[in-house]
């Protein structure tokens, strides 16, 4: 380099203007400040700098950013549970909700003071029921097993359930209905599967 002329980059990129041998005391003096300013930037950043490059050619070059990475990292991570919390907190069983079926369904249709004879297990079996007159209907299942079951209005939103108020271990749900309105009720076992009667009758 010319004894005449002296240049440092800067952290701009922009070449400084030329200093000559007679202001070499004030150049040296501002290039340790402003290197003083750039380690107090260093001690701020939460990544790492190379310190040796900012005295060689005062540039601020960021090395592999561990602690980025690591914060990026937890926060995938925070994601990732939040949206598997929503979906085991969030999601209801179909015993709860009866939303794996839906309305748009077909199903055989029970009537009102008839029995029907259905093959239980533990998964829950739909049945279409539509009033003719407005009261209190009672669903029931006769059997020597455990029963539960639910009853649905026309979205398939849970409107009651119960397990053991029938004789034995079998449900019994009493509800008054409307007439001409769409009801579904879910017939399922506890454990074992067996035959069991379901009946409807007008209270």
């Amino acid at each position: 380099m010319n004894n005449d002329e002296i240049r440092v980059m800067n952290t701009s990129d922009e070449p400084a203007a030329p200093l000559h041998e007679s202001d070499s005391s004030d150049f040296d003096s501002g290039f340790d400040e402003n290197k003083t300013i750039v380690r107090e930037v260093i001690r701020e950043t939460p990544v790492k700098i190379d310190e040796q490059q900012v005295d060689d050619g005062f540039s601020v070059v960021f090395k592999e950013p561990k602690r980025l990475a690591l914060f990026i990292l937890s926060i995938v991570i925070a994601l990732a549970l939040i949206i598997a919390g929503g979906v085991l907190i969030g999601t209801k069983s179909d015993e709860q909700t009866g939303a794996d079926y839906g309305a748009g369904s077909s199903y055989k249709t029970i009537t009102t003071d008839a029995s029907e004879t259905v093959y239980v297990n533990n998964v829950y079996q739909y049945f279409k029921f539509v009033p003719q007159t407005s009261g209190t209907y009672s669903f029931y299942t006769v059997s020597g097993g455990d029963t539960c079951g639910q009853l649905y209005d026309s979205s398939f939103v849970v409107l009651t359930s119960d397990d053991d108020s029938g004789n034995g271990n079998n449900f019994k749900i009493s509800r008054y209905l409307t007439s001409g309105v769409t009801y579904y009720i879910g017939v399922r076992s506890y454990g074992s599967s067996f035959s069991c009667t379901l009946y409807v009758i007008k209270v």
